[in-house]
């Protein structure tokens, strides 16, 4: 037995300094990799020079404007270049490449702008190290290849808009000694790879250091932790400003526009463009939209436009289901967040996000649906993994989760029997053989502009214009609310509005950048009136409704989710808000009494989806219908 059980020993062992001079392999071939194709010193952009980028002078369309230059182009006959299908990341994306190039272009999106994967992420900007991991222990240079990538574009989107992203600090907590080599060899790569301007290299502390960083994390056998630096940003912001930003070069994007069918020419079956449908008003007329190449860029699901041009088309999307959590800021420092591994293998984060604390993921394979919803026992999973890394006398129950969400990731199918946490995150552009259509799937956030411009390149040559447009021009391209942005704004708004709390200045800067003026502006005629009256906590203004009308928010919803990101964090507390939201919304949207309580019932509905397992849900019956119908005579811009 003494034996076998040395034999064991010595085999476990082997394997390590197997795993060990692979990593110190993988690290020269890396450095071969980058000094031959990595971060050249001309693709890292300083601040200095992207602040040469001047805002656009066109003002935002509104989205009314937008719809009439689309029925005028069905009018008049005219074909754009380039029309996307998607509002997403990648989506937006596109539209923004594709019109810095040049191009006339146009986009539609059937929900809101972010309302799918891309608001639902894990909120961070990343390279991967779960991918470098798994490149550097089964020598897979494509997943080198991946990461590599997407630390390049983690430079450029933490550039692009410094006021929606920053720099967070990830801790990797060891219980092994063996770990602590073969961490700081991987995270060492991860720096090397990145040679990042902006963000602090990773390094190693003690065991003490650790918990004085993350006091709540589980002591005992900890040896040490590594420390890493990664980006996060406000995700279903950033796309927003993505979207407006192409709006404001010039392309005509719409929300809540859905494409009913692609048109074909009858004789060559080439897709010439579709036919668009606005989901908010039934009664306006389809419009035809034509243009030399449509874009498919609806994530997960791709595979819905891509049988419109195709009845047999076979589905290439696998949909695996991503959970999150958000609970109280006590459960992690402000400045400090932490990765772990699950029982399953699986990457477990606890970061913290807008003064909230959220932690995810799980990866279940789940069929397609519109408002997906944690499934039976996810949250459970993701608290009972928590537990294993944090102090035993601490509990995290079921009572402490304040929201719950859940997103769909567009993998590629994997072969049988793959599982989808080991599918790629590699994106993937094709385009039909009939031509006209070109479809873009997989990828990951972080990358969502290189997707952008290899989509771009895919629809410019298949329309046979790629020698006639400018090279992409968006990897130095500032998003609006970044062009005058400083550090300094939020004591600016103090000092120009005397009566608006600090709380409310950080976050008006932190959320609309150098348009934080414009809402404190709003502001002045309701006093600064706080969304929630009954729970001051919150930072949000009534007057930031009013201003989501102006970025294309339509509903109670599209504010909630996407524009405060309130029902992503608390979802008591965006339950209080939907009165105020909906009298705000439904006076300057014109709606009447039957149209508000409408939009409450089906609000009401979508907030249920973000109700924790201890949460009561709540319905429009319970509020009083004369709150919802009241009216207030404020500014009317």
């Amino acid at each position: 037995c003494r034996n076998l059980h040395f034999s064991v020993r010595l085999m476990s062992w082997r394997r390590r300094l197997l795993q060990l001079s692979g990593g110190c392999a993988a690290v020269g071939g890396a450095s071969f990799v980058y000094i031959r194709h990595g971060l050249s010193s001309s693709t890292i952009t300083t601040r200095k020079e992207m602040l040469k980028n001047t805002a656009p002078n066109r003002p935002l369309p509104s989205r009314l404007e937008q719809i009439k230059a689309l029925e005028a182009a069905d009018h008049d006959g005219a074909i754009f270049d380039i029309a996307v299908i998607g509002g997403g990341a990648t989506g937006t994306g596109v539209a923004l490449d594709a019109i810095t190039r040049g191009l006339n272009v146009c986009l539609i999106e059937a929900d809101d702008f972010s309302s799918g994967s891309s608001s639902r992420s894990t909120k961070l900007i990343h390279g991967g190290v779960r991918y470098l991991e798994s490149a550097v222990k089964n020598f897979d240079w494509g997943k080198l290849s991946l990461v590599t990538e997407a630390l390049r574009e983690r430079e450029h989107l933490m550039h692009i808009a410094p006021h929606l992203s920053s720099s967070l600090p990830i801790m990797l907590p060891l219980y092994s000694l063996w770990d602590v080599p073969q961490y700081w060899l991987g995270l060492k790569l991860y720096d090397l790879i990145a040679r990042s301007s902006t963000i602090d290299r990773s390094h190693f502390i003690s065991a003490n250091s650790a918990l004085k960083a993350f006091p709540l994390l589980n002591d005992s056998g900890l040896k040490g932790a590594m420390v890493y630096y990664d980006g996060q940003h406000n995700d279903s912001r950033m796309n927003l400003s993505i979207a407006l930003s192409a709006a404001k070069y010039g392309a005509v994007v719409v929300n809540h526009m859905k494409a009913v069918t692609l048109t074909k020419d009858q004789k060559s079956g080439r897709v010439t463009g579709l036919v668009a449908q606005d989901v908010l008003d039934g009664n306006r007329k389809e419009i035809n939209i034509r243009a030399k190449t449509v874009v498919n860029a609806t994530g997960a699901f791709c595979d819905q436009i891509l049988r419109m041009e195709n009845p047999e088309h076979e589905n290439v999307i696998k949909p695996s289901r991503g959970t999150h959590i958000a609970m109280p800021s006590v459960f992690s420092p402000h400045h400090m967040g932490i990765l772990s591994k699950t029982k399953d293998n699986r990457v477990l984060f606890m970061l913290p996000w807008e003064g909230y604390t959220i932690a995810g993921t799980t990866d279940v394979e789940c069929e397609l649906d519109n408002h997906p919803k944690p499934g039976p026992g996810e949250v459970k999973f993701i608290l009972d993994e928590l537990k294993r890394y944090l102090h035993p006398s601490l509990k995290v129950e079921s009572q402490d989760v304040c929201s719950a969400w859940t997103g769909i990731r567009p993998l590629p199918k994997p072969p049988s029997g793959v599982s989808t946490k080991d599918v790629t995150r590699s994106h993937v552009v094709t385009t039909n053989d009939k031509g006209g259509l070109v479809t873009i799937t997989g990828g990951k956030w972080t990358t969502y502009r290189q997707m952008a411009e290899d989509a771009v390149e895919a629809a410019l040559k298949d329309a046979k214009l790629d020698h006639k447009f400018n090279q992409c021009q968006t990897r130095n391209l500032l998003l609006t609310g970044s062009h005058d942005f400083t550090e300094f704004i939020p004591i600016q708004l103090l000092q120009d509005y005397r009566k608006l709390l600090p709380k409310t200045a950080k976050h008006l800067a932190a959320t609309y950048g150098d348009h934080a003026f414009e809402v404190a502006e709003l502001a002045k005629a309701s006093n600064y009136r706080l969304l929630t009256q009954h729970n001051r906590r919150w930072p949000f203004l009534e007057a930031e409704v009013e201003y989501a009308i102006r970025e294309y928010a339509c509903t109670p919803i599209d504010f909630l989710a996407r524009r405060s990101r309130l029902a992503f964090l608390d979802y008591e507390a965006s339950v209080e808000a939907v009165p105020a939201v909906v009298r705000i919304m439904g006076d300057r949207l014109g709606w009447t009494a039957a149209e508000k309580v409408r939009q409450t019932k089906s609000t009401m509905e979508f907030l249920n989806i973000f109700k924790p397992p201890s949460g009561k849900e709540l319905h429009a019956s319970s509020f009083d219908n004369q709150t919802l119908l009241k009216t207030e005579t404020t500014h009317n811009p």
